[in-house]
Formats: C-alpha cells, sequence, structure tokens
C-alpha cells in the first residue's frame, strides 16, 4: 500500500532513561496509564503481571488500568476519542494506517526503530513500516506471527513427499477417494495463487486517506499461470467446493487436506490424532514452470499513543518494548499458544517442535503482509474463482481475469458520489440482504449537512443483522453506530422509518414513520 502523506502528531523519543518516571503528576500512585488488550480470558492478568514485573526491574512506579478490547475493533475504539483512548493497545496490523492517519499511534524513533528491526521476523517489521528508503518510518511494535494459512493434512493418506506440490496432493486424494478443502471462491486464499506467481496489487490513498488508485497485474501473464493452477484444482474431482475448515477432516467424504490457519489447530489435531501433519502451502507448476504458492500474512500488533510528555512517552515506549521483546514473548506462547514475531522466541525448541507454528513460519517467507485495501476487492477478487471454475480454454482464463481487471479499475471510474442504507430489511415486499443493490439513497434537504431518504425501510422481527451507511453502493467507506467508519451495524428495530444522515459527523438517525 502506499500512502502519498501521513498525519503523525508525535516522533516518539524512546532512547530517553527511565529515572525519575514514579512520580509524573499522579502521586503515590505512580504513572496511570491505559492498556488495552486481547480479551481472550487470562491475557489481562499475564499483562498486569508483566507490568508490575518491569516496573520493579527499571525502579518505576506504573499503575495500569487493563481492558480487554477487540484486536479487530481496537482502531475504530482509538479514533472514536484519541484522548481518552489507550496509551498502549494492542491491534490487528490492517488497521494501521487508519491509526496513522487519526493521529491515535506515534512513530517510533531510531532506537525503538533499531529495536523492532532487530528482534522481529522479516514480514512483521514489513507490516509496521511505510515508506521507502529515507522515508521509511516505523509505527509499531510487532508481537505475533501467526495469523495466515498453511496445509493441515492427514499423513496416513498423503506422504510428506507428496504434500509439497499441489500435483501430489492431488494425486493422493483421488487415488483414496478424499478432498482437499482450500478456500478459492475467497481471495484472502486464493491470492497467494498470484503472489507466488511473482503478482501484486497495491492500492493508493489520497491525503485524506480515501483510495484514488489501483495498480495491480493479476491480468498478465504472471496471472494467468496462477489462474491455471487455480482451475486444475477446482475442476479437480477432489476439491471439496463447500469448505469448512479442519471439521473437513471428519465429514461424509472427508478431505485428506484442509488449508486453514492456527486457529484450526485443535480441531485439525483432534480428528486426525496420530496422522496428524501440518506444512506450507504447496507449489504449483504450469507449463514447466513451477511457482511457490503464496499467502496474506497478518500480524498483532502493539502501539503507543502520541505523548505531550517525552519523559511518560520514553516510559511507555520502553514498556511496549519490554512487553513485546523474547521473555513476554514466550510466556504468551506457553499460556496461550500465540505464535511470537521475536526472532529469538522463534527459534526455541519448543515452538520449532509446534507443527503448526513450525508450519506456519515455513510460509511466511512466501507471505506478504495484509495492507489497507479497498473494501471492494474482496468481492470483485472471489469472483475469479467462480469465473474459472468449470471452464476448459484458455480463452476462458483471460476471460475471467479481464472481468476482474475491469471491475477493480471501475471502482475509481464512479463520477456520482452518493449515500445510501445497506444492510437487511424490507422496502414494500422486497427483502434486502447484506450487499444488495442498489442501496436506499440520501436524497438532499434544506440543510446542506444533513441528507434523508424518501423511501422507507422497515424491520421485521426476522431482520436482525442491522444496517449501515455507505457511500455509493460500495465498502470503501461506511460508517456504522455513533459515525465509526467501518463500525459496529446500527441494530435493526422493528417498524418503518425513514433514515436521515449527518454529513458532519456521518450519524444516522431513524425517523420512525405515524
Amino acid at each position: 500500500m502506499k500512502i502519498k502523506h501521513l498525519i503523525a502528531t508525535a516522533t516518539i523519543a524512546s532512547a530517553m532513561l527511565l529515572v525519575g518516571c514514579g512520580n509524573q503528576g499522579s502521586g503515590n500512585s505512580g504513572m496511570k496509564i491505559k492498556v488495552w488488550v486481547s480479551e481472550t480470558e487470562g491475557v489481562s492478568d499475564l499483562f498486569k503481571q508483566q507490568i508490575q514485573k518491569f516496573a520493579k526491574e527499571n525502579n518505576v512506579k506504573i499503575n495500569p488500568t487493563i481492558q480487554g478490547v477487540s484486536e479487530g475493533q481496537a482502531a475504530a475504539e482509538m479514533l472514536e476519542d484519541v484522548d481518552s483512548g489507550a496509551d498502549i493497545f494492542c491491534f490487528a496490523q490492517d488497521q494501521l494506517a487508519r491509526l496513522i492517519q487519526g493521529g491515535a499511534i506515534g512513530q517510533l524513533g531510531q532506537a525503538a526503530s533499531a529495536f523492532v528491526r532487530e528482534n522481529n521476523d522479516a514480514g512483521s517489521v514489513a507490516a509496521v513500516t511505510f515508506g521507502e528508503g529515507e522515508n521509511e518510518k516505523l509505527y509499531a511494535y510487532p508481537m505475533t506471527s501467526d495469523n495466515g494459512i498453511f496445509m493441515y493434512y492427514d499423513k496416513s493418506v498423503v506422504s510428506e513427499t507428496q504434500a509439497q506440490t499441489l500435483e501430489g496432493i492431488i494425486q493422493a486424494c483421488l487415488a483414496a477417494n478424499k478432498k482437499i478443502s482450500w478456500k478459492l471462491n475467497d481471495i484472502w486464499h486464493s491470492a497467494g495463487f498470484f503472489f507466488g506467481a511473482g503478482c501484486t496489487s497495491t492500492w493508493e490513498t489520497d491525503d485524506d486517506g480515501n483510495f484514488v488508485s489501483v495498480t495491480d497485474d493479476f491480468k498478465s501473464d504472471k496471472g494467468f499461470a496462477a489462474a491455471k493452477a487455480m482451475r486444475t484444482l477446482l475442476n479437480s474431482d477432489a476439491y471439496n467446493g463447500t469448505y469448512g475448515g479442519a471439521a473437513d477432516f471428519d465429514a461424509a467424504i472427508p478431505s485428506a487436506v484442509v488449508i486453514s490457519g492456527t486457529w484450526d489447530k485443535t480441531t485439525a489435531a483432534g480428528i486426525l490424532g496420530d496422522d496428524f501433519a501440518a506444512t506450507k502451502l504447496p507449489t504449483y507448476t504450469v507449463d514447466g514452470h513451477t511457482y511457490q504458492t503464496g499467502s496474506f500474512s497478518g500480524f498483532k500488533l502493539m502501539g503507543v499513543k502520541p505523548q505531550s510528555d517525552p519523559e511518560r512517552a520514553s516510559v511507555l515506549n520502553k514498556l511496549a518494548q519490554y512487553l513485546t521483546g523474547a521473555e513476554c514473548s514466550e510466556q504468551r506462547f506457553d499460556a496461550f499458544g500465540w505464535g511470537p514475531s521475536n526472532k529469538t522466541v522463534q527459534q526455541m525448541d519448543k515452538i520449532q517442535q509446534d507443527e503448526t507454528l513450525s508450519a506456519f513460519f515455513a510460509q511466511s517467507p512466501y507471505s506478504i503482509p495484509q495492507g489497507n485495501i479497498h473494501g471492494d476487492w474482496w468481492a470483485i477478487g472471489n469472483a475469479i474463482a467462480t469465473n474459472l471454475q468449470g471452464t476448459t480454454t484458455d480463452q476462458a482464463v483471460w476471460d475471467a481475469l479481464t472481468t476482474y481487471d475491469d471491475a477493480i479499475h471501475a471502482v475509481f471510474d464512479v463520477k456520482e458520489v452518493y449515500y445510501g442504507v445497506c444492510g437487511q430489511y424490507h422496502v414494500g415486499q422486497t427483502a434486502y440482504a447484506w450487499g444488495d443493490k442498489p442501496d436506499v439513497r440520501f436524497e438532499e434537504t434544506d440543510n446542506e449537512n444533513i441528507l434523508r431518504t424518501t423511501t422507507a425501510i422497515t424491520f421485521t422481527a426476522e431482520d436482525t443483522q442491522g444496517w449501515k451507511v455507505r457511500q455509493s453502493d460500495g465498502w470503501a467507506n461506511n460508517w456504522g453506530k455513533d459515525g465509526v467508519p467501518g463500525g459496529d451495524n446500527y441494530d435493526a428495530v422493528v417498524g418503518s422509518f425513514l433514515v436521515e444522515f449527518d454529513l458532519t459527523t456521518h450519524i444516522a438517525t431513524l425517523l420512525p414513520l405515524n
């Protein structure tokens, strides 16, 4: 992802000494800080113990308030009110651009940046890095490297050698009347075929964080090879078109190969028992050339909110370095099985002997960090597999790639900007589901900042999934509760309503019909 201009409210100098930090405006109770961590049971307790140990070892008084906040929602929570947000917070890496643009996370200083580069694997370092060369800037501390896909397989069906190639696993599964579960109608899975062939998809934003262009070469000779390999699997009798993750190992016609992630380890191991195995994604061969299938990689990161007091900023950054360092990373692995980004911990015997994490780390060199991607790309990319399945000619492959290429560039061809209500609701007798187009549009009112629908929407008792406001029938710009960009759905209320939308606050209001 490219960002022409990033708004950073402070550059944090993180190499300052920690002397005398115990009484910063907070009396004898110590420096009060707010910390957001995973909602997983036990995580808050472990972080509290780690912070206490840091304070003791560094002779600094810290009074932490630790709260469980979903890493997937941390950015939305921070951007809702940066001032009252956490001083240190854990979040998923695809939220970083929003945090930077919203001034909710500080740029790391030279010493902190050096710490990150020295101690963490290359993928996680890339996930916190913006710019290149002299313009390179780091904005967060990597915490885990374990969100990505690799291959689980039944080693009583697929040999270790066969597991290395797509051709090998297809052959093994056909011979045993078993299936291959790979969610190719999800671009988060299938993009790896294109990455493996050397394709890229880069989305560019303007100064305000709005998407303005895309550079994508999926429609190319490289993409053609990737699409042909996908089609080979899609058209194979071994392909399982109803993906259910590791549970597919126990289906009526069981899968012998499931492409999934660390979240499926317990299920896979429980079903396969002694036949459980895991490894990186396979290679594929097209027209005599062999490619290693790539993947997206995801990381959990730790951010520090910009601080006006440099001494306080120093304490927080030193604490973040400790919490993402080797000792604390090892403790999180021991307690929760989280895969560390810390290179020292990755080399420990207990990590290397963990078959699931070993498979993830083996795939890591072929993965790319998931950056900030236009919301419409997912549906557009998902259709590649649908358009390939059942085809038999090279022209059909090119047609599928052309459809994809036209669709992603059409995202920026929309001349009219408008707003509408999207969700689960009824208009008259017509039932709308999520993503159905066109949205119920807002119209102008006498107040230039207020829009209002003129078509009524109705929520029945069955319409429980809620609603949102979005721009131009797409997901690039959408707002949920309280006007939060990409936030939670508004709740459905049984009845019929017009909807009012404030362009200044991005807050929507239901207006009951009498």
